[in-house]
């Protein structure tokens, strides 16, 4: 007849999972540099033209009405974790060169994030994007992809050369939207970065040559594991599509240990004519002991051999580890198992489930702990 632990024993494992079991991680800071990954500047008086083959961009007008200059910039993001959280956004660009006539005018430089798709294209045949572009594929000032209309973030751009100009959203105040759109990106929105232009596209003769320098975001990430390896974990343990075999796993959580007796058979099927006083002739059994932190536990896994059915002569011996265990838990119920075996060529993931779900109840009022 099956039997639940009582509740003493419940209480207990509650009072030891409290100190042993609690979940081990946090919310981590970090932080990384985007890659830029295009960059393109678009000329109204030249419409249909693409001004992706320059190292610059150029927004502002030239001189003129009707000779605004337009740029869109786009980044690879860094390795951020699936679910962190954006705080912060830096975007560095340097003024390379302000226009002359009328003594070099200040303007005030918007960020718009692009909602559709655009492609840098390989025009240009001046020296510099303010210039202009050339008649070839690539986004332009007809094509020009669709954009949000408020901006995202602002800066002063003065009126003189070779000024390094930071937006960033921890002293900006204008800027937090920088914020939302890295934020959107990362929970699966598309990435069709930024147009930049001047505020002031009215005023002639404040166009100005710039160059990207670098954007840095900073994040958050809970990497609390969904479930802390307690007690009521152990239990025997089974992959669904090789049943008949399987697992005995148990956790002492006083030690910080994970042992498993891994019960399956031989890579391939023994000769019809071989024979076994006790057993099947195919029947293999492995054994792994390691620490757990987490949802984790990874395990050194060692064959044992030379014994006899219940006798202490030949003694059993046990050798180095053959390979390795790793098994991270998703709930009380399932975990993915790992099993990298070098010397056989054999590794491979595989889920597994309990057999029976009596130890369920215990393992999630220990998780609840």
């Amino acid at each position: 007849m099956k039997t639940r632990p009582s509740n003493a024993l419940q209480l207990l494992s509650l009072a030891l999972c409290s100190l042993l079991c609690a979940p081990l991680a946090q919310a981590q800071a970090g932080s990384g540099a985007g890659v830029l990954a295009a960059e393109a500047t678009v000329f109204e008086d030249s419409p249909g033209a693409n001004g992706g083959g320059y190292s610059d961009i150029c927004v502002g007008n030239l001189g003129s009405a009707g000779s605004t200059r337009r740029a869109y910039v786009s980044f690879d993001l860094p390795d951020i974790p699936a679910g962190a959280t954006i705080t912060r956004v830096e975007l560095s660009l340097q003024q390379v060169r302000v226009r002359r006539q009328g003594g070099g005018k200040p303007a005030t430089l918007q960020l718009r994030r692009v909602t559709s798709a655009w492609q840098e294209g390989m025009g240009g045949g001046q020296r510099a994007a303010c210039g202009g572009g050339s008649n070839m594929a690539g986004v332009d000032w007809d094509g020009a992809p669709t954009n949000q209309e408020a901006p995202s973030g602002t800066a002063n751009l003065p009126g003189g050369d070779g000024v390094v100009v930071t937006i960033d959203t921890d002293a900006d105040d204008g800027s937090d939207g920088l914020i939302a759109d890295l934020q959107a990106w990362v929970d699966g929105g598309a990435n069709h970065g930024w147009m930049l232009r001047v505020a002031e596209e009215s005023e002639v003769d404040n166009a100005r040559l710039m160059r990207v320098q670098g954007l840095t975001v900073y994040w958050t990430a809970d990497d609390t594991p969904a479930i802390a390896i307690n007690a009521g974990l152990s239990d025997a343990w089974f992959d669904p599509l090789t049943d008949g075999q399987g697992f005995l796993i148990v956790v002492f959580p006083d030690t910080g240990l994970v042992f498993v007796a891994w019960f399956t058979y031989d890579v391939e099927r023994p000769p019809q004519d071989v024979t076994a006083l006790l057993g099947e002739p195919g029947h293999r059994w492995l054994t792994a002991l390691g620490p757990f932190e987490g949802d984790t536990a990874t395990l050194d896994v060692v064959l044992t051999e030379g014994g006899v059915f219940d006798s202490a002569q030949p003694p059993a011996v046990t050798g180095d580890p053959i390979g390795t265990l790793t098994i991270v838990w998703h709930d009380c119920e399932n975990a993915t198992l790992t099993y990298d075996l070098p010397g056989l060529g054999l590794m491979r993931s595989i889920e597994i489930r309990r057999i029976v779900n009596d130890n369920a109840a215990l393992c999630e009022a220990l998780q609840a702990s």
